[in-house]
């Protein structure tokens, strides 16, 4: 058992991230459970020094390499993302911040490719907020040869 730090509730090992580093506490765990964790990473990448740290990562050369990397695997998903642009530039679909999302607690701020990255399917999207597009992607079951 451990103390957290922040929230000074008692918690199991299980609770609490890993910390190899070596000014971290002999315990091997991070002073913070999971969830303060997350609470306080989030509100760091909300505020103006973490969205200028978000922005100088990005103009550096892993990054860059990283989106090459992505690019090079899914050459279907980066074009279809490159047709929902102009077709969004020539204004054949709406931006999707002028939409409601489909979850319909939020604005949409992006599109889903729902019927997959395939060349007939570049634009029959949806519009969704980011919390709704992830749990499309990552919590539903993914059907088996489905591109999403």
């Amino acid at each position: 058992m451990k103390t957290c730090t922040k929230c000074h509730q008692e918690k199991t090992l299980t609770e609490f991230y890993p910390d190899q580093s070596a000014h971290g506490p002999k315990c091997g765990y991070r002073a913070r459970c999971k969830a303060c964790q997350k609470t306080q990473q989030a509100r760091y990448l909300h505020s103006r020094q973490g969205r200028a740290t978000i922005r100088r990562y990005a103009t550096t050369a892993i990054s860059r390499a990283r989106q090459k990397r992505y690019c090079l695997r899914h050459p279907e998903r980066r074009q279809a993302k490159n047709a929902v642009y102009w077709a969004i530039r020539n204004g054949i679909l709406p931006h999707p911040e002028s939409i409601q999302c489909l979850c319909g607690s939020h604005r949409a701020e992006q599109y889903h490719h729902h019927k997959g990255y395939a060349k007939q399917h570049w634009l029959d999207v949806m519009a969704v907020c980011r919390p709704y597009h992830t749990q499309l992607h990552y919590r539903s079951p993914r059907q088996p040869g489905a591109n999403q």
